[in-house]
């Protein structure tokens, strides 16, 4: 895509880091500034960077838990990835391989329903959990729109 009447600056819309968006004003973003952005009325104080950062299951705190992971671990950031056996319906998997062999397993439920995987590999070093992914013994039960990545090393 790309292009809008106002081009692509109403595209990067502003962001609120306290709750109470005086921050918007400091950049000059009064009222007589509002039809300037085409989506002002999403920027609330339940979005703000403030709001965000105390809600452990905020998009802020999920995009902070995915970049330690790839910061922290090379198979995450520059890995191979490969297909894991465990895909099918709203499970989306796959393994990310370094090339010194450290070796993740990445998992996702992208439904709305729990589903309960068999894992034949060593799930005892998850490295991160969105959701309440529970684990007995080799069996993950995931509610829906969770995730996560063990460590297989």
């Amino acid at each position: 895509g790309g292009k809008t009447e106002k081009g692509d600056a109403s595209r990067r819309q502003p962001m609120a880091w306290d709750k109470n968006l005086s921050d918007l004003c400091k950049f000059g973003l009064s009222d007589n500034h509002k039809s300037d952005l085409t989506d002002y009325d999403m920027v609330t104080a339940s979005i703000s960077v403030e709001a965000q950062d105390s809600d452990k299951n905020s998009l802020l705190n999920v995009y902070k838990a995915w970049n330690r992971v790839r910061n922290t671990y090379p198979a995450m950031a520059e890995g191979t990835m490969t297909a894991s056996s465990l895909n099918g319906g709203a499970i989306a998997s796959w393994y990310m391989t370094s090339s010194d062999g450290k070796k993740m397993l990445v998992i996702h439920n992208c439904g709305n329903a729990e589903k309960r995987l068999g894992v034949a590999d060593s799930i005892s070093k998850p490295v991160v959990v969105l959701g309440t992914v529970k684990a007995e013994r080799n069996t993950l039960i995931m509610p829906g729109h969770s995730s996560i990545v063990f460590d297989l090393q």
